[in-house]
């Protein structure tokens, strides 16, 4: 199952993760798994809503598979999306929340 949930409060943080434990326990327990998207962040807990909504740590604990959406860096200016130079600062970041594996 692919759970992607915009827009996202920073005020349902805690219940945001929560919801994914319950929705990640029930497929588990029938042998299916969990792919989450999340909003692209290089810090916790993150500077706006979608971001301060999600917890990487719980979300990336619960998950199976986490795709960030790193495919909007900046809709103001003609061009690449997504510099290299910030996609790589978003990943190193990841490692430090969520497994790897």
């Amino acid at each position: 199952m692919e759970l992607n949930l915009e827009p996202l409060l920073a005020e349902d943080r805690e219940r945001l993760s929560d919801f994914v434990a319950l929705i990640a326990r029930n497929l588990h327990a029938k042998r299916k798994q969990l792919h989450i998207s999340v909003f692209p962040k290089t810090r916790e807990p993150g500077r706006w809503s979608g971001q301060l909504a999600q917890d990487w740590q719980y979300l990336g604990r619960d998950a199976d598979k986490v795709n960030i959406m790193t495919f909007n860096y900046s809709i103001k200016q003609p061009g690449p999306r997504t510099p290299l130079t910030w996609l790589v600062k978003v990943l190193d970041f990841a490692v430090t929340k969520m497994p790897v594996e």
